[in-house]
């Protein structure tokens, strides 16, 4: 199977940091801001959004307390877009802090890019 073949693919880990960017950035504030007031270092964020990791409730508590962004809408709007991503195509799956990378390309899948999700997060935020 070759890339181009690859079957395009999220974790909901990733789907849940692009809601929540998204949400931030309707904020008005910067990143730096975000990374700052949850203690989440911009690199660790960036494996989330990549699907290299995975959520801890323990972080999504303290972007709650810290960021003002409710989980309990995060979750909701990360079910809707989970539901468009299947719809577009794309397969959920565990993060590949859980597979090997190469394992996955031999599975025929390939992590989208996050303004695919992104895009979908900002559809799904709107929509409430």
């Amino acid at each position: 199977m070759t890339k181009s073949e690859n079957t395009p693919a999220a974790t909901f880990s990733m789907i849940v940091a692009h809601v929540i960017t998204e949400k931030w950035k309707l904020s008005g504030q910067s990143m730096m801001i975000f990374y700052n007031s949850t203690g989440i270092s911009q690199p660790s964020w960036s494996r989330l959004a990549r699907g290299q990791t995975r959520f801890d409730i323990e972080d999504l508590r303290i972007i709650e307390k810290q960021a003002n962004i409710g989980v309990m809408d995060v979750l909701n709007e990360a079910f809707q877009v989970e539901q468009k991503a299947k719809l577009e195509g794309i397969k959920i799956i565990e993060p590949y802090t859980t597979q090997n990378k190469a394992d996955l390309q031999k599975a025929g899948v390939a992590i989208v890019a996050g303004a695919v999700l992104a895009f979908l997060a900002v559809q799904a935020i709107k929509a409430k």
